[in-house]
């Protein structure tokens, strides 16, 4: 019989395990996680914190797992969404630890025309959510973001290859001054796209791209 201490954990738990099919998953880690993670996870997020979507891709520590736990905007409008995502990690060798929160970040999502904010289709999908990183606008993120997927080039000279910006989801929007702004884009799990944008004079430009792989 539960000591009665116990039953409002149980019930916490019975209430998390309930909602976990509901959750969208991108990234290997995430969607390999028991519904049993994700209710440990949820628990040891703020009080009542219940993410929409769980993202984690493997990373170069094997013992370690990351998952960014997306919570529920606190912004929305037509275009524009936004909301906080809580950076979770756990240790799983030699012995698996509670999860704990790493860090807390905020995201944004520009909206595709037809399509439901919470409707990502898989790890590649441009519509997942980003980092934001610096001071940001809405209508600058919004404007930002509808230029990349434009696939600009750095010059109309080079070639397409070297110089466009790739159709790939954005991870990550950070303001390095009043002026530029650097972009990180999705291949896979381990590499992708770096662009340089300037915003001068109410006019966005492509002055860097390059490739990375971890």
């Amino acid at each position: 019989m539960l000591n009665a201490m116990h039953r409002p954990l149980v019930f916490l738990l019975f209430l998390t395990l309930q909602n976990v099919a509901t959750i969208t998953r991108t990234g290997d880690v995430a969607r390999q996680l028991t519904d049993e993670d994700i209710a440990g996870l949820q628990m040891n997020l703020q009080q009542g914190a219940r993410p929409w979507l769980l993202n984690g891709d493997r990373v170069q520590q094997a013992n370690v797992q990351f998952v960014g736990a997306f919570l529920p905007p606190n912004q929305v409008s037509p275009d524009l969404r936004k909301g906080p995502v809580v950076n979770m990690t756990r240790r799983i060798v030699p012995n698996l630890t509670a999860w704990m929160i790493h860090s807390t970040e905020s995201y944004a999502q520009v909206a595709i025309e037809g399509r439901s904010f919470d409707q990502i289709a898989g790890d590649q999908d441009i519509l997942r959510p980003f980092r934001v990183i610096g001071q940001f606008e809405d209508e600058e993120l919004i404007r930002i973001v509808r230029f990349l997927r434009t696939n600009p080039s750095r010059s109309p000279n080079e070639s397409p290859n070297e110089s466009a910006v790739q159709s790939w989801p954005i991870l990550s929007l950070n303001r390095q001054d009043n002026y530029s702004i650097r972009v990180m884009l999705r291949r896979d799990a381990s590499s992708g796209q770096s662009a340089d944008l300037l915003l001068l004079f109410n006019e966005l430009r492509v002055v860097k791209v390059e490739f990375w792989q971890q």
